[in-house]
């Protein structure tokens, strides 16, 4: 594959190596030494799942597994056509191979009918609010639920790809529209020729998104079998500071499909904070707002009520620089009406409404 190097402008972060090789079939065999301890959470696997192993639905002997970032497999199951329950294994004083608490889940499915196994991306279905056992983050913490509604195995193709992607760039500017919160990322990059291609769909994991959560963002058509070169562009408004990550998942007109290497895009914060109002709102249980600061600095969180009382203190404390902190107002022993969360940093101040309805 040919890949152009080019000296990148200030405002580009750029992370490129053309399309992920991820291996297929190096592995050779199911998952069959798999730590297992008392201390873990539940990954359920619904018999309604959406899942596809290398461009096929799944089938029964086929398996799903869990493993660590080091390569360590701390849950398996065998699929039967019917739900699903993996136990995956976290740390403790007796056995130091698991998941320690706020790290990523990772997936790998195993083909049956192929002996191959590959790594696998995942969509968790939305907690319901309220319960305490369920997360949808992706993030690992003991005695938790983690339910999964779509599960895709990541394909693997050699050096006959049926796209040759000489680049693919993106570039943060300023929002074009005047009245817009945030910057723009501008994507960019150029095929050398095409073979049967479809589009690109675009994917974004957005800032502190858990690994391996990608969101659709969009789909830009091919076109089709050409050894001309083409470029392509496609924008994205109003992205939050942070480091946004990007790639692309060619699918070919058959359905098969391949996955870039992933670009990088940071958006700075513009001042010294950013608050993102809370929402919903009006809301009946609770509502949620983020801030990010640009300095790392003692800031208080806290909701008051008409009367001027403090009803409920949501941070009191120090807060790291570059991050979308995430606050929560919960309803519990609130009466119906306006509330005032007020922000004070060191640097600045700043106050949103909340209004509660019964």
């Amino acid at each position: 594959m040919k890949v152009v190097s080019k000296k990148l402008p200030a405002v580009l972060f750029l992370l490129f190596s053309g399309w992920c090789l991820l291996s297929s079939a190096a592995w050779g065999q199911g998952f069959d030494s798999c730590v297992q301890n008392i201390n873990n959470a539940t990954v359920v696997v619904p018999a309604s799942v959406q899942a596809v192993v290398s461009g096929e639905a799944i089938e029964a002997g086929d398996e799903i597994a869990v493993f660590t970032a080091d390569g360590t497999c701390v849950g398996r199951g065998i699929w039967n056509d019917e739900s699903l329950s993996i136990a995956a294994a976290g740390v403790d004083s007796q056995t130091p191979d698991g998941y320690r608490a706020g790290e990523s889940l990772q997936f790998r499915m195993w083909d049956a009918s192929s002996s191959a196994a590959y790594e696998a991306n995942v969509a968790y279905t939305p907690c319901a609010d309220g319960d305490p056992l369920c997360k949808d983050d992706g993030l690992y913490a003991h005695n938790m639920l983690y339910s999964i509604e779509q599960i895709e195995t990541i394909t693997t193709l050699g050096d006959d790809l049926p796209v040759e992607l000489v680049t693919f760039e993106a570039t943060v500017h300023g929002s074009s529209k005047p009245s817009s919160y945030g910057s723009q990322a501008v994507l960019e990059w150029e095929t050398a020729s095409e073979t049967a291609n479809a589009g690109f769909e675009v994917q974004h994991q957005a800032p502190q998104a858990a690994e391996g959560t990608w969101e659709n963002v969009g789909f830009v058509e091919g076109h089709g079998t050409t050894s001309e070169t083409h470029q392509y562009t496609h924008r994205l408004e109003d992205l939050k500071p942070g480091t946004h990550t990007f790639r692309l998942k060619q699918v070919d007109l058959d359905g098969s499909f391949a996955y870039s290497a992933s670009v990088e895009a940071v958006v700075e914060l513009a001042g010294s904070f950013d608050i993102v109002a809370p929402y919903p709102n009006p809301f009946r249980q609770r509502a949620t707002f983020s801030l990010t600061v640009a300095e790392t600095q003692q800031v208080d969180v806290a909701a008051y009520n008409q009367l001027g009382q403090r009803v409920a203190t949501l941070h009191d404390g120090e807060l790291a620089p570059d991050t979308q902190h995430t606050f929560r107002l919960e309803a519990d022993r609130l009466s119906s009406g306006m509330y005032f969360i007020q922000v004070r940093g060191e640097e600045f101040s700043a106050m949103e409404r909340a209004i509660l309805v019964r």
